[in-house]
């Protein structure tokens, strides 16, 4: 997968210690989810350490068709919606670029990463976390085509999506505060590095 397995590993244990990671999985890999994030991972392309971390934390994956959140209390299972995500489907039609530019901006207890589409400076701002998680080193080239991403679809922008052939990394865009909108427009007016 093109995600850092160090940074995967926190991306969990950030959710499960939070709200509870969510772990389902549908017919050809295991989704999982935190508060503003979303993967999917082709079972037959995983690594033994990414299963190795979800399940240091869950203790089990959950049989096809089934979801579970888990949390130091235990796997509560829920209503088996799978596709109730529809991420599969939603990142099939994710196609308009943004780059990741090198503008970070102080945001809660972090820092959020501007994206910008090429054409029209349009400016959104993702959380720094997911954008350091990418990394075409970690990829497995036999098996993994290049990622595509950042994308968003044309009709809902709250969602920036990476993909592959193996991997879906979906996370929300974050809702500017009334200052960081406002840099958000001014940024639109220049061509961000």
């Amino acid at each position: 997968m093109f995600i850092k397995q160090s940074n995967f590993k926190k991306l969990l244990k950030s959710a499960y210690d939070g709200a509870g990671l969510t772990v389902g999985r549908d017919e050809d890999g295991i989704l999982l989810s935190g508060g503003y994030w979303i993967i999917w991972l082709d079972e037959s392309a995983m690594s033994k350490k990414a299963i190795a971390s979800i399940i240091e934390l869950t203790r089990d994956l959950p049989a096809k068709g089934e979801v579970f959140i888990s949390t130091d209390g235990g796997n509560q299972y829920e209503i088996p919606e799978i596709d109730r995500w529809g991420l599969l489907r939603r990142a099939d039609d994710a196609d308009v670029p943004y780059k990741v530019t090198g503008v970070a901006v102080k945001y809660g207890r972090g820092y959020s990463r501007i994206l910008q589409h090429p054409g029209t400076n349009d400016t959104k701002m993702i959380s720094n976390s997911i954008t350091e998680m990418i990394s075409i080193r970690e990829m497995d080239t036999a098996v993994e085509s290049q990622p595509i991403g950042p994308v968003l679809r044309e009709d809902n922008q709250t969602v920036v999506y990476w993909k592959n052939n193996v991997c879906i990394l979906a996370a929300c865009i974050i809702d500017p505060q009334e200052y960081t909108a406002e840099l958000l427009r001014l940024l639109k007016n220049l061509e961000l590095e």
